[in-house]
């Protein structure tokens, strides 16, 4: 991703924003969450006068900018508070909303073990289970069929 980025940001300083975008739209998908990625992006659309996906990108650029601050904020928090599991429950709620779901769970999980019964962590852990396909079936073939 730092490399698209570096590319963008030399494409747009050579006032060529349509290369920006070509080289930072197929990003976009894989890296939704990304900041920098939407502050590039508003910067191109602003520079070829798409002013409403430059406005979108920009809003989702603050957005994530904020997210970000608030991570920083509770983790301090959950420095100076070990032992709060309301803090880590929220920390697991904002990773999920940063899409980083391994740490999320590591928060529900750090939650859980400072207090068994919070209903929000345990809600959230299942809800972020894998799901069984329903077309999994554990018996297998029959052999009926083979005969």
């Amino acid at each position: 991703m730092k490399a698209l980025l570096a590319k963008a940001r030399f494409a747009l300083d050579s006032n060529d924003p349509e290369a920006a975008l070509a080289a930072l739209g197929p990003a976009l998908e894989k890296h939704a969450r990304d900041a920098p990625l939407h502050y590039c992006l508003s910067q191109a659309h602003a520079r070829l006068g798409h002013v409403d996906l430059a406005q979108e990108h920009e809003r989702k650029y603050e957005e994530l900018q904020q997210l970000a601050q608030q991570l920083a904020e509770l983790k301090r928090r959950a420095i100076e508070q070990p032992a709060e599991p309301a803090i880590c429950y929220q920390l697991g709620l904002l990773n999920e909303r940063l899409g980083v779901p391994d740490a999320a769970e590591s928060w529900y999980v750090a939650a859980l073990a400072l207090d068994a019964s919070h209903a929000g962590a345990q809600a959230r852990l299942r809800a972020m289970a894998p799901k069984p396909d329903a077309g999994d079936d554990e018996s297998g073939p029959t052999s009926r069929g083979r005969e």
